[in-house]
């Protein structure tokens, strides 16, 4: 009877999982016959074909739950959401392998940058920017929601992620305006507009979206604590621009054809760094700008952090960083990332100090109102990143 019981329970979690309504038949009729398992359950002990029913019930329970199996072709459709994930040089450090209901997210080990990320922590940042668009087009594509496992497989580093598709549900409209934002997401390297402050309402929508992945995004809104970061960060790119290697590095990522599928475009490279920039950004070969198209002033400023130094927190912080810039882009927003402080242990534990938070802060970013249109990087063809199994 024990066994009965469990299968009737686990239908009735299934079912009440699956869709409602009378358009879904089938679910109606499974409720009409666990119902009837159960009136005749309580009046025999013990029934062999009452057993098996159950059995049968609990399976068709499942698939209301889980939905139909999704063809690999159909779920391959979601990758061209993942590859528009941000990532250090436009290096795009990720492949997916799609089979039978899952798509994994690989680290993949032909794209690492040895100087700048021997550690693959950025790399692994990517990729969670690139789980967390998988999240918000399973819904949307699918009418599924995304079952994600992060490094299911100890013995393979290079697993970072299974996304698996799970019950049937449509979109929440939320779901479907961060999913539309991540088309018209992009760094954007320029000055940004002095005269609009970000709308208070909007700090709240960016702190939240980092938390939602168990996260936290600090603004800095002290004139001084903006100085003092700012100081920071031109301290670590100064270290870093000082090594020949991280140099050639970098170079390597600068891209002149126009038919380019990665790194750094000069139209998305961004003016020339100067000094006494507020934050000092990467010279990816832009042009010199005019002396009266300077920085803003005082930019709002965020350092993002996570629950810690493992894997799977860099991979959270990647989620992360991917909600909170599609949030920022919903709300009208654009930002520039800074990692040089992640790539320099002294520059990051400095940060981590000044920041006085539990975990470990990341990225520094910052966010405001674009003064002018500019250019996203490009992508690889989704057909160069994906193995079909």
């Amino acid at each position: 009877m024990s066994e009965l019981r469990d299968l009737l329970r686990r239908a009735e979690r299934d079912l009440q999982r699956g869709p409602r309504g009378a358009e879904h038949s089938d679910p109606a009729r499974l409720w009409r016959e666990l119902v009837e398992l159960r009136e005749r359950a309580a009046h025999v002990d013990d029934d062999t074909r009452l057993l098996g029913a159950a059995r049968q019930l609990a399976e068709r329970a499942s698939d209301v739950a889980t939905g139909p199996p999704v063809p690999t072709e159909t779920l391959a459709g979601t990758i061209a959401a993942a590859v528009l994930a941000p990532s250090m040089h436009n290096s795009q450090p990720w492949r997916f392998a799609v089979g039978t209901g899952r798509v994994e997210v690989r680290l993949d080990l032909q794209r690492r940058l040895p100087v700048a990320d021997p550690d693959d922590v950025a790399a692994r940042i990517a990729c969670g920017a690139a789980v967390h668009n998988l999240r918000l087009a399973f819904p949307v594509r699918l009418g599924r929601a995304a079952e994600v496992a992060l490094l299911p497989d100890p013995a393979d580093p290079t697993l970072l992620a299974v996304v698996r598709p799970g019950a049937a549900r449509p979109a929440a409209p939320r779901e479907q305006a961060l999913h539309a934002a991540i088309a018209r997401r992009h760094s954007n390297r320029y000055p940004f507009r002095d005269d609009v402050p970000v709308e208070p309402t909007l700090h709240a929508t960016l702190t939240d979206a980092a938390r939602t992945r168990g996260c936290w995004l600090d603004l800095v809104v002290e004139p001084a604590t903006r100085q003092l970061l700012g100081e920071l960060v031109t301290d670590a790119d100064r270290v870093l621009r000082a090594d020949p290697a991280y140099e050639q590095e970098l170079s390597g990522w600068i891209r002149r054809d126009a038919g380019a599928t990665d790194g750094i475009p000069g139209g998305a490279a961004g003016p020339r760094p100067e000094p006494g920039d507020p934050l000092p950004g990467r010279d990816y070969g832009g042009a010199p700008r005019r002396p009266d198209r300077g920085f803003e002033p005082a930019p709002l400023v965020a350092v993002l952090g996570g629950p810690g130094e493992h894997p799977a927190d860099q991979l959270a912080v990647g989620e992360a960083l991917q909600a909170v810039l599609l949030a920022a882009t919903d709300g009208g927003l654009v930002a520039s990332l800074y990692s040089q402080v992640l790539e320099v242990p002294e520059a990051r534990s400095r940060l981590r100090r000044m920041a006085g938070r539990l975990g470990s802060p990341y990225l520094v970013l910052r966010i405001g109102y674009p003064s002018r249109p500019t250019f996203a990087t490009p992508r690889r063809p989704v057909a160069e990143v994906v193995d079909l199994r």
